[in-house]
């Protein structure tokens, strides 16, 4: 697997040299040493994408399983208000999300 760096010093890699603050992508192992030698350091746009989770990823599918009705009896179980515009699997899905619900074996 690759790992993307931004040099902090000259670096020669693939035959070219790259320049301080540049960014290159490069093996785990060779990014490893260049990191711990001091001369690359993980590229800052590239920890922010590593370090922001799915956004309730596994629960959203579960709930897109349900059907319409199961999806407004769980908001309702959870004591959650939906509006006449809360019609559609997406909106309700989306408002249980927000509300952190956590499903139990009785839910699905």
């Amino acid at each position: 697997m690759a790992i993307v760096l931004e040099a902090l010093t000259y670096v020669w890699f693939a035959g070219r040299m790259i320049e301080p603050g540049k960014k290159f992508s490069a093996d785990d192992e060779f990014g490893k040493k260049l990191i711990q030698g001091g001369s690359a350091r993980v590229h800052k746009a590239f920890e922010r994408e590593q370090a922001e989770p799915e956004p309730a990823g596994g629960l959203e599918k579960t709930l897109m399983v349900l059907k319409l009705d199961e999806l407004k009896a769980l908001a309702k179980k959870h004591q959650i208000l939906l509006t006449s515009e809360d019609n559609t699997k997406a909106e309700i899905t989306k408002k249980l999300i927000e509300a952190d619900v956590m499903l139990d074996e009785t839910d699905v």
